[in-house]
């Protein structure tokens, strides 16, 4: 038995099966998206509110999206400082007060959103939207 072949059809097998699982990923991101959108606009019966509605999802996403660049920035920053031998502890504090208060000014932009979608909306209309944001937002998406 040739172990060569074995080991190169493997490693394709275990490729394949982390591209699809990448894929289906954004895949539903996507579909969960369009989803929420379609919920919106069957759930609100006003068409001013769903467009209304529907720009404050743009601009929570847009939100969610910079959140995580965010922190991907300071985690990034953190590696570098704490690689160099000579930063100072000045430094890391700064780094850390600095992504504290850029993280709490966008947690406080969606604190104001969602109080606008509340706002926009029925205590019964706010449930069904709420329920399906429960369900299908994935935590990921706010952590990373």
């Amino acid at each position: 038995m040739n172990y060569n072949r074995i080991i190169v059809l493997l490693t394709c097998l275990m490729l394949a099966i982390t591209m699809q699982s990448c894929a289906k990923r954004v895949k539903d991101s996507a579909d969960v998206s369009a989803n929420e959108r379609a919920l919106v606009i069957n759930t609100i019966p006003d068409a001013d509110r769903v467009s209304q509605f529907l720009a404050l999802l743009d601009d929570r996403d847009r939100l969610i999206s910079e959140q995580s660049e965010l922190r991907r920035n300071y985690k990034e920053s953190m590696q570098m400082l704490n690689s160099d031998y000579s930063a100072e502890r000045e430094a890391f504090n700064s780094l850390l007060t600095n992504y504290r208060e850029q993280s709490v000014d966008t947690l406080r932009l969606m604190v104001a959103q969602i109080e606008q979608m509340k706002s926009l909306t029925t205590p019964a209309e706010w449930a069904v939207i709420a329920d399906f944001q429960l369900e299908n937002q994935p935590r990921s998406r706010l952590l990373n």
